[in-house]
């Protein structure tokens, strides 16, 4: 386990909401800065607003003062070159003084009447400390791994694990210095799942139940409660981390998890609307291939219930709009029929076509970036017919026939070209084609096996499939064999 430096980066900034009533003066001084304009910042998940903006005198001073309270958090306060130093704000540290110097904000940072402000730049003092230790035995064991010298790196790692453990007893002696500050619970939700010292004993050769038990604990030090973790990178980090690292990127395997984080976040309002309109967007934007089944599963569990009650019937439609056109072609599933005139004029029921391996083509002739994608997908079409009893419907999305006759009389090929001339068919919406070109790929039984790939990706992911198919295959005798 490596040392947490606790640091976030600056990255937009937006208007932030009206807060809660109290007031908040935060009295600032940074030497190296005059009659010069400084904001008032804060995070939001993976992101950082502006709250308030001052002026600093000709002495590097001035003073952030609002008469409703901040919302305890992670704040920084940025300089005009985008530097910042980060503060924490808790419900009872709202009137306080913080000095410091554009020289190095880690170094020079002092304040008065903030006991949690203490606590946090002493651990970022003596992280950076540990930091540079570390940085040095790292460029050691290099050196060493590449003279071969196993006994000496094997010390030098003893001493990174020395290194490690003195992070986790200062960090534990901070949080006993102030344990009703905001900032204990910030450094108690980075630490990690302890393994128990004799399950440690007894799995110290066994990497999976040493990694399940991690697993099972991984969120047992995050108080979803607490909506001060919201003005954090903190719960986001820990969301993406579990999901990325410690669960297989299927949808099958996922499903389950992302249910148990959403349960866990549903007892606070905000933290609920923060998790589950993050983990929506995170699998509307996956760029793995079938997470898209995730999406769904959120709207329909989630927002087809109407349990995001703080959204729009605007927005509540759109989101439930999509998932209602991606549940038709999912990975896995029975692909919709198309029944689609050829460019001889005969209708082509795909159904009806058999083939081993059916690559849907979905392109339009005035798109640009399909007219570079085509020939990639001629090549690999060419390469794969010699081996598999493959084919193309080539599906053209444009309603001006001419165009497409034009491009086909320019462009011959082997494949099964079809239009909708007359706007008969749903595919647009049963495919999701909101945008050319779109490739997916159908097995003999037309499940789709594959979908937004790129055509220079095909030869690789059929070999892969092909593959996978063979040791299932393998697998099953085996177990026939064996009795199982």
């Amino acid at each position: 386990m490596g040392i947490v430096f606790f640091c976030f980066a600056a990255s937009s900034f937006a208007a932030a909401a009206p807060m809660p009533p109290d007031g908040y003066e935060i009295k600032v001084a940074v030497r190296g800065l005059k009659d010069t304009t400084v904001l008032l910042g804060y995070h939001f998940g993976e992101k950082q607003y502006v709250k308030d903006t001052i002026r600093l005198s000709a002495k590097g001073e001035g003073v952030f003062k609002g008469e409703t309270a901040l919302d305890g958090g992670m704040y920084l306060i940025i300089t005009p070159n985008k530097k910042y130093f980060e503060i924490i704000v808790d419900d009872h540290e709202q009137h306080f003084s913080v000095t410091t110097d554009t020289s190095d904000f880690v170094k020079n940072t002092q304040f008065k009447n903030s006991p949690g402000n203490d606590l946090f730049y002493e651990d970022l003092r003596f992280i950076k400390q540990k930091q540079e230790q570390s940085e040095k035995i790292n460029a050691q064991i290099k050196e060493k791994e590449t003279a071969k010298d196993s006994i000496t790196v094997k010390k030098l790692k003893e001493q990174l694990t020395a290194i490690d453990n003195e992070v986790k007893e200062e960090r534990l002696a901070l949080r006993k210095k102030c344990p009703d500050c905001f900032f204990s619970k910030v450094l108690y939700t980075i630490e990690g799942p302890e393994i128990p010292v004799d399950l440690k004993e007894k799995w110290k050769n066994d990497s999976n139940a040493r990694f399940y038990y991690e697993r099972a604990h991984f969120f047992d030090n995050v108080d979803f409660s607490d909506t001060r973790l919201l003005r954090t990178s903190l719960i986001h980090q820990k969301i993406n981390t579990y999901l990325d690292k410690m669960v297989a990127q299927t949808s099958d395997s996922l499903l389950s998890h992302v249910d148990m984080i959403i349960e866990k976040s549903k007892p606070t309002e905000k933290m609920f609307q923060y998790v589950l309109g993050t983990l929506l967007n995170k699998y509307f934007s996956s760029q793995i291939m079938g997470l898209d089944a995730v999406y769904v599963h959120i709207s329909d569990t989630y927002y087809s219930t109407k349990q995001a009650t703080w959204l729009s019937d605007t927005d509540l439609f759109k989101i439930t709009d999509k998932a209602n056109k991606l549940r038709f072609n999912l990975l896995g599933k029975p692909a919709p029929n198309m029944i689609l005139q050829d460019d001889k004029g005969n209708m082509v029921n795909m159904y009806g076509l058999q083939y081993d391996y059916l690559l849907l083509w979905f392109w339009d002739p005035d798109c640009g970036h399909c007219k570079k994608q085509t020939p990639h997908l001629v090549a690999a079409f060419d390469t794969l017919q010699a081996t598999y009893n493959i084919q193309v419907l080539s599906v053209c999305v444009e309603q001006e026939m001419d165009k497409w006759a034009q491009y086909l009389k320019e462009n011959p090929n082997s494949w099964i070209n079809v239009a909708d001339p007359k706007f008969k068919s749903n595919f647009r919406e049963q495919y999701d084609i909101s945008g050319t070109p779109r490739l997916f790929i159908l097995d003999k039984d037309k499940k789709i096996i594959g979908k937004r790939l790129n055509p220079e990706q095909l030869v690789e992911f059929l070999e892969r499939y092909e593959k996978k198919l063979h040791t299932e295959k393998t697998d099953k005798k085996e177990d026939k064999k064996s009795g199982g």
